[in-house]
């Protein structure tokens, strides 16, 4: 039954496929007028749209509307007509067409693989398309044998096998890159001694079966969006790159490559994450009209989300900040000293128990102050390979030279000692003498987030030196406030610091 009804709707749509580019898109007018006239999720897209520009009047978000609807109408007709294109009739059609395959190109020759993260914007039903859409003087790496689309099975097995088929219609029919997306991180053990360009639409909320999920802020909204692209870059070392598709005129996209990272190994999966979000918020305010304003992501609102880190002593306290929705732990020993790296027992039985939340260590070698000998910074250091063997999320670390500025030489020795783990530089930045110039050497050293209670003695009083922070870091590093924060003062100090995350241990 099944084959039937996918002969006879492939049937139907191929007779739709033949017609001429130029006559589907006078077709799209039609399908727009109707999407228009049945209000096709017209509340949804309202919603979602005022949510994500509170500036804008309603005058003009019923414009955008009406845009939008052209827009959908636009996939449909071009994922019919797609449905029928031969490699030659795509290539002459020039629907779309690389802006920069240069970059792709240098990347391809400098990275193990390559992970491509698309969005519901521009026309991402054209993605089997990718390795025809190089017309420049330049080596074409992104090919049907060297790329994997990765997709989300349909509930309904007939409209899952038309949507195969007509995804990859132009190229070869032994295609084997059109991967299921439970079934991936299988196919990349199995190809890992190829160089491999994975397309993924990141953009997704978490399926059912998702284990790999954040929340971030997203065109002025809690989001709640899948990790998994990013997670399997940082494991395997691959490059990132954000493929920006605009639609530049009727019948043409223009695809940008937008390199993320080259090594996802040497940056933290939310880094990746919030990096890919800003880009894509960027394309959204260049042409609002070709997002997918329809999608109910937003449906059920995400609470307000905050970032939350507890500082515990062991697993049981661990335990129990993760059930209080502590997002991460960092694991310290002697907290009444100010914090130093906890025994290796505490660290595996942490990191064993933790399944949720993520377990950063701290590594300093004693109390005091943060002026470290040589044979210190060694200790230091094999702490930090140990918490890498035992499979801790990230290290937390500092030093200082005698003159209160940070020591970049020994941080940066510890860096390189703890990739691909996060790295958190702590409140020894508290204590040097020039605020701003340390936050550059925090920077240039390659830390992915400062904890900071902005030079004061805890964060309430230096929230606004925190705020200073945040627009000095403009997103480069993470700036997280900790020292004194409670559940009585957080929404003060979030409302005056602006800060990404929270670090506590009387939250919980």
């Amino acid at each position: 039954m099944k084959k039937i009804s996918v002969f006879l709707l492939r049937s139907l749509l191929s007779l739709f496929a033949a017609l001429p580019l130029k006559l589907h898109y006078f077709n799209a007018g039609i399908v727009a007028a109707l999407l228009s006239a049945i209000g096709y999720r017209r509340d949804d897209i309202m919603i979602n749209l005022s949510r994500s520009f509170p500036e804008k009047k309603y005058s003009e978000l019923k414009r955008i509307k009406k845009d939008y609807y052209r827009h959908i109408a636009y996939i449909i007709v071009e994922a019919v007509w797609f449905g029928g294109c031969s490699a030659e009739r795509l290539r002459k059609a020039r629907i779309a067409e690389f802006v920069n395959p240069e970059e792709i190109a240098r990347i391809y020759e400098n990275a193990p693989s390559t992970v491509l993260m698309c969005a519901h914007y521009g026309n991402w039903e054209l993605s089997g398309g990718y390795p025809l859409f190089n017309y420049k003087d330049c080596p074409n790496y992104i090919t049907d044998k060297s790329c994997c689309t990765v997709y989300k099975k349909l509930s309904s097995p007939v409209w899952d096998e038309i949507m195969r088929v007509n995804r990859i219609a132009p190229l070869d029919h032994n295609y084997q890159g059109y991967c299921e997306s439970t079934s991936i991180l299988r196919y990349m053990i199995n190809h890992k001694d190829e160089k491999k360009f994975y397309i993924f639409i990141t953009d997704q909320s978490p399926y059912a079966e998702s284990t790999s999920s954040t929340q971030l802020e997203f065109m002025h909204q809690p989001t709640l969006t899948m990790t998994a692209s990013a997670s399997i870059a940082r494991k395997f070392g691959y490059a990132v790159v954000y493929m920006s598709m605009i639609r530049d005129r009727e019948g043409h996209y223009s695809i940008t490559f937008k390199p993320i990272c080259e090594d996802a190994s040497k940056m933290d999966v939310e880094t990746i994450m919030h990096k890919y979000y800003s880009l894509l918020t960027d394309d959204i305010n260049t042409d609002p009209s070709s997002y997918l304003w329809s999608h109910r992501r937003w449906k059920i609102r995400v609470p307000h989300f905050r970032f939350l880190e507890a500082c515990c002593g062991n697993a049981a306290q661990a335990l129990d900040a993760q059930s209080k929705g502590a997002c991460r732990i960092e694991l310290c020993e002697q907290l009444e000293i100010g914090g130093v790296t906890p025994s290796q027992d505490n660290i595996l039985q942490t990191i064993s128990s933790c399944k949720k939340a993520r377990v950063n260590v701290l590594i300093r070698a004693r109390g005091g102050d943060f002026v470290y000998s040589e044979e210190e910074i060694q200790q230091m250091i094999s702490s930090i390979c140990f918490c890498k063997t035992a499979g801790a999320n990230g290290v937390v670390i500092g030093a200082l030279t005698a003159e209160g500025e940070v020591d970049k030489a020994s941080v940066r020795r510890m860096i390189e000692a703890a990739r691909p783990m996060s790295v958190t530089f702590h409140r020894a930045f508290d204590e040097c003498a020039d605020m701003s110039r340390s936050l550059e050497d925090i920077i240039d050293c390659g830390c992915d987030r400062l904890l900071t209670s902005g030079h004061m003695t805890d964060a309430f009083e230096g929230r606004f030196n925190i705020a200073s922070l945040v627009n000095q870091a403009a997103g480069r590093i993470k700036i997280m406030a900790g020292c004194g924060v409670r559940a009585s003062n957080i929404d003060i100090i979030e409302r005056d610091s602006h800060a990404d995350e929270f670090h506590g241990s009387s939250l919980f």
